[in-house]
Formats: C-alpha cells, structure tokens, sequence
C-alpha cells in the first residue's frame, strides 16, 4: 500500500496557521490586518500550489509569500 506524502491544503492550514498570524501581527502592528493578511497568504498560496507540490519548501514558500504581501499592501497604501 503506497502512502500519499503530498500534503493537503487543510493540512498546510494547521500546519503553519499559528507561525504565519504570529509572523503577521509582527508586520502589520494589529490582530484585524494580520488575519487578513494571514488569510490573503494562504489565498495566494492555494491559487500557486507551490506549496503543495514542493512540501518540504511549504513553509519557505508561505513566509515569502505572506512578506511579499505585505509588501505590496504598503505600496499600494503609500500610493492613495
């Protein structure tokens, strides 16, 4: 019987959920932007499915991309 080492996107979410918020709420200085952030990563994440097919660069890839969103959130905000 083979196994299925791939993990499942739920599987990524309780995984990494806590991590992310935690690294979240560093960034964005309060609980309302760093769970929409931490839900915006996790978007990201879902529509590139690169964490999924690379698990053991999952968490990498999250970080990375919850930085980057970060990122263009406060250009976007420096911009208006």
């Amino acid at each position: 019987m083979k196994t299925n080492t791939t993990p499942d996107f739920e599987t990524l979410v309780e995984s990494y959920y806590r991590l992310l918020l935690r690294f979240a709420v560093s960034l964005c200085g309060d609980l309302d932007s760093a769970l929409e952030l931490t839900q915006r990563a996790f978007l990201v994440a879902l529509k590139r499915e690169e964490p999924l097919r690379k698990p053991r660069q999952a968490k990498r890839w999250l970080f990375t991309i919850m930085f980057s969103e970060f990122l263009r959130r406060r250009r976007l905000e420096r911009a208006i």
